[in-house]
């Protein structure tokens, strides 16, 4: 089933049925669930709101799919209301925030490290940077290109890559397979075990900035942080929606109006780039001269 409807073996959803459906099922045949016995692991998955959106997604798609092959007679899932999803999230980091988290990541040695800084200076989804391969890569004209099996909205995305992301991107020890990788063949596992560790560092950084303490934030935090740095310095709101990959224009705006914003997205991605260079080094200057 994951290798069928989903890329990459699955990715998250694959995670997720492995980690929290299968074992909740354990070694019950496909046909013998039930909808009580889907209804108690919504039960149990009530207090993780987006991973019960996720799982619900993964098997309700599961289900049809046994249905369409004959696996099963009925879905379990039909009529069945969905869980609630997580609520809309508003945290973004400001400039001084972003300064401090950079220079923590400095101080972990791990790719991890180098992914977060990835996603500070790109702004895309999560699970798109942290399984981009050297085969997306195009070098010659400095661009990052995902398939239509690697977004969200199942369209070719094809992203600018400024100079301060090439540089880390170039760090990486692997030149085949996955960037972000302890051995180039896999993405990075155990994320929240390696924001564990980033976060006193980051609040070590944050106190020597003589910053409050960081609210919580997620590395999807990132994303929203990049777009509205992006805005803060001026950018038109077409040129950032096109450069995270959300939808520009609807009906028939967006049948007609074609443009596609490449250059603009490629100037912006190195304006936010230079930026974000820029407050780390007089984060740095200004910590070197009080200790003078």
């Amino acid at each position: 089933y994951l290798n069928v409807r989903w890329s990459r073996a699955g990715g998250e959803a694959g995670r997720i049925l492995k980690r929290d459906v299968v074992p909740h099922f354990r070694s019950t045949p496909l046909p013998s669930i039930t909808k009580r016995d889907v209804a108690a692991l919504f039960d149990k998955l009530k207090d993780r709101p987006g991973i019960a959106a996720q799982a619900w997604r993964a098997l309700r798609k599961l289900f049809n799919w046994a249905c369409e092959r004959g696996e099963v007679a009925t879905s379990p899932m039909d009529r069945m209301r969905p869980p609630d999803g997580p609520k809309a999230r508003e945290r973004f980091l400001n400039d001084d925030e972003l300064a401090a988290l950079w220079k923590a990541t400095l101080r972990l040695d791990h790719p991890y490290s180098r992914l977060v800084r990835a996603l500070i200076l790109l702004g895309q989804r999560r699970d798109e940077v942290g399984q981009m391969t050297w085969d997306e890569m195009d070098e010659g004209s400095a661009t990052w290109v995902l398939a239509r099996d690697r977004t969200k909205n199942a369209k070719v995305h094809a992203v600018p890559l400024s100079r301060q992301v090439l540089a880390e991107l170039n760090a990486s020890p692997f030149k085949t397979g996955y960037l972000f990788s302890v051995s180039g063949e896999r993405p990075l596992q155990n994320w929240s075990k390696l924001k564990a560790k980033l976060d006193p560092l980051f609040e070590e950084e944050a106190k020597k900035a003589k910053l409050t303490r960081p609210d919580h934030w997620t590395l999807h935090d990132l994303r929203r942080s990049v777009a509205t740095g992006m805005q803060r310095l001026g950018e038109h709101a077409d040129v950032v929606e096109a450069f995270c990959n959300r939808r520009v224009r609807e009906g028939d705006a967006a049948r007609y109006q074609r443009h596609d914003y490449e250059r603009e997205k490629r100037e912006a991605a190195q304006r936010w780039a230079d930026h974000v260079e820029a407050l780390v080094t007089k984060s740095t200057d200004e910590a070197c001269r009080e200790a003078a």
